[in-house]
């Protein structure tokens, strides 16, 4: 059971992770648009600019308006498996379901009456949560008396220890989260496509740049890098993974681009032999050291007597 718990404390970070870290960057995004830079932040599906974080949550598009009754009836399912009360859900429900469509957030239920203790708990929970908002409730931040409510539901005797707040408290900010989330990743499906979507096109881009380079082998002036680029066939390349056409790739991007020897490798009459010609005009006395390229540099001394001669 502890090692049970401690597998849901690391699910729970690992989701409040990600969603801190999206709320970090669509912050630095429209902190940075909102200086007047040259990128335009606006939504791509209403064309609202400066689209921040409950901008994401709240677009009024048609589609975001379906993925968002979508991910609230995936809530509430999920509501519904933590055993919470039927007034709590309601509530819940309602209460986001009025923020996100951009109106006046209202309690669904009338006064209750003073003997029901745990739907005035529920009633004064959703106010305590429309003072703290409705877009903390998102990212996880839930007002306590929504445990307290709880707790006192769960004192009944229909429900086991497992229900109490103490357990459930946590799933259920990982529901929340869960929920925002599930809209953030509608948002980038609707820009970026499914996963699958962009290997496609990444598969089809591989194979457009092969196609391209066999019919132009001739780029190539390396009759050794076209015998080891082109052993197989265009039809058979095609067939292969895309990371080896992204190596195929790389490797032929270098050859096209790999010096000739001509040109750019220095021989050893350009490089050594200039590099080593002072020292030889210096100490060494051939005929070659009286002659020297650069009269200002190396010149060979003439008449020159040695200190045997000179006694």
């Amino acid at each position: 059971m502890k090692h049970s718990s401690n597998d849901c404390r690391k699910a729970y970070l690992k989701t409040g992770h990600r969603l801190w870290a999206t709320n970090q960057q669509l912050h630095k995004i429209t902190k940075k648009d909102k200086r007047k830079t040259n990128q335009d932040h606006r939504c791509n599906h209403c064309n609202r600019l400066h689209e921040d974080w409950n901008h994401v949550l709240r677009c009024p598009s048609s589609d975001s308006k379906d993925h968002q009754q979508s991910s609230l009836q995936t809530l509430r399912k999920s509501l519904s498996e933590l055993e919470l009360a039927p007034p709590m859900i309601t509530l819940l429900i309602s209460g986001i379901t009025q923020w996100i469509n951009n109106k006046s957030v209202q309690c669904p239920f009338d006064a209750p009456s003073p003997t029901d203790l745990i739907a005035s708990l529920h009633i004064r929970a959703f106010y305590d949560q429309l003072t703290i908002g409705w877009d903390q409730l998102l990212c996880g931040r839930l007002a306590n008396s929504w445990f307290t409510a709880h707790t006192e539901y769960a004192l009944q005797p229909h429900l086991p220890k497992q229900y109490q707040s103490v357990i459930i408290g946590p799933k259920l900010v990982q529901a929340c989260w869960q929920f925002t989330l599930n809209l953030w990743y509608g948002r980038n499906t609707f820009i970026h496509g499914t996963n699958t979507t962009r290997l496609s096109r990444q598969t089809v881009l591989f194979n457009q740049k092969i196609t391209q380079a066999y019919q132009h082998k001739s780029l190539l002036q390396n009759s050794e890098d076209i015998d080891l680029l082109f052993q197989r066939s265009l039809h058979d390349m095609v067939k292969l993974t895309d990371e080896w056409k992204l190596n195929w790739l790389l490797l032929y991007n270098s050859c096209l681009h790999a010096p000739t020897l001509e040109s750019n490798v220095p021989t050893t009459k350009s490089s050594l032999h200039d590099f080593f010609q002072p020292f030889q005009s210096q100490y060494y006395k051939t005929p070659e050291s009286h002659v020297s390229t650069d009269e200002n540099l190396f010149i060979a001394p003439t008449n020159q007597t040695t200190p045997e001669t000179s006694a």
